[in-house]
């Protein structure tokens, strides 16, 4: 029993010193590679966006994205829409129009291509340079096989 006791002493000791230790470390002023446009947007992540597939006016599947935005922490205010809406629509009519789009070989699309894209299409909707960067996080599609027995096993 004394010598758990002794030992919790001695781990909290421990934690404590090596708190105090690293909390008093001055900060370091190198720079970090990061540039300061990076460094002053403020990323927001939207929740994720789902598209049917509509091919032979038949459902095949959906497709579903997961994207985030940063935005100048400045100028966030300044949007007259609500960026969440407008991203959603861009993203909506980039999945539908996108040539190079093949939902069943997504491994083979260029993800960084389409967050680029939607940069600049946001940034010429709004009229000003509000949007940094456009990070497409994931994108997955799910067939309408797989969804129906999703469903199958739940029941």
């Amino acid at each position: 029993m004394l010598k758990s006791i002794m030992m919790s002493l001695w781990l909290m000791g421990l934690l404590a010193g090596s708190a105090y230790y690293f909390g008093s470390q001055p900060e370091a002023t190198g720079n970090t590679g990061k540039s300061e446009s990076v460094l002053a947007a403020e990323y927001v992540k939207l929740d994720p966006i789902t598209v049917a597939v509509v091919r032979s006016s038949e459902v095949r599947g959906y497709v579903i994205l997961e994207v985030a935005i940063a935005i100048d922490k400045k100028a966030r205010g300044e949007a007259e829409v609500p960026l969440e809406y407008l991203m959603r629509d861009l993203v909506l009519g980039h999945v539908y129009t996108d040539p190079n789009l093949d939902f069943y070989r997504l491994e083979q699309y260029d993800i960084g291509s389409l967050g680029k894209r939607l940069t600049v299409d946001i940034n010429d909707k709004l009229g000003k340079e509000l949007v940094k960067d456009v990070l497409v996080q994931d994108i997955n599609f799910v067939s309408k096989e797989d969804v129906r027995d999703m469903l199958m096993r739940r029941s």
